[in-house]
């Protein structure tokens, strides 16, 4: 086996477990209702003079 079918191998099924967990979590509605993306969005908010320059 070619090490390229063997990683293809690997990931059989990923994309509709994914696709599970996004439908059981609610989807782009309840990602963008949910107060943690509220909350890592205000977190980048503040913290973006800090995070934007090195050192």
């Amino acid at each position: 086996m070619s090490l390229w079918r063997a990683i293809r191998s690997s990931y059989a099924g990923v994309g509709e477990i994914f696709c599970r967990y996004w439908r059981v979590y609610g989807g782009w509605r309840d990602v963008l209702l949910s107060p943690y993306f509220h909350s890592a969005l205000l977190l980048t908010a503040l913290l973006w003079p800090y995070l934007s320059h090195p050192g």
